[in-house]
């Protein structure tokens, strides 16, 4: 933030408030406001729970696939502790097929959004253990409480198509 000095010029403050924004988007305030509502009338929890549900499936149905591996927790996570200690997995889901497929997490993300699909990709140092920094970046898929089966399950079967396609142009030809 700044204090104007004259009609022309402006002196930035001394302190952290010369970092703060003084003018914002109306448009964006709007739409928080609304987005607060829908979350207020739809409730919370029950948002959480099916963004959650959705998640589990999407991890259940890439679990399934040959040679994802799920990133999002570590293998030693027990939801049944993290249940009774009031936590839970959120419905950010992490999966890599660079080392046990070779296909990098930038080649699958950028396949699913040529379906129209939207995914990132987690770098795979970010992580809080060092001992698991060394991994290959990973995809990152969100499905939130609006998503319906049907489009997590068309996920998973681009996610299988993407990795067939790779599977046949790796061959080599007789």
């Amino acid at each position: 933030c700044a204090r104007w000095t004259t009609p022309q010029t402006y002196e930035l403050l001394p302190d952290a408030r010369r970092y703060e924004m003084w003018e914002a988007s109306e448009a964006l305030r709007h739409g928080l406001a609304v987005a607060a509502e829908l979350c207020a009338a739809a409730g919370p929890q029950a948002i959480f729970d099916r963004a959650a549900s959705l998640a589990r499936r999407l991890r259940e149905g890439l679990e399934a696939v040959n040679g994802c591996v799920i990133r999002d927790v570590p293998a030693a996570f027990d939801e049944g502790r993290a249940a009774e200690a009031g936590a839970a997995r959120c419905a950010l889901v992490l999966f890599e097929v660079a080392s046990t497929l070779g296909v990098d997490a930038a080649t699958i993300k950028a396949a699913l959004e040529q379906r129209q699909i939207a995914a990132s990709v987690s770098p795979g140092d970010h992580h809080f253990d060092s001992a698991t920094r060394d991994r290959p970046p990973a995809v990152r898929l969100s499905p939130s409480y609006y998503n319906t089966e049907a489009e997590v399950d068309a996920v998973l079967e681009a996610i299988r198509d993407i990795l067939a396609q790779h599977a046949a142009a790796s061959k080599p030809v007789p």
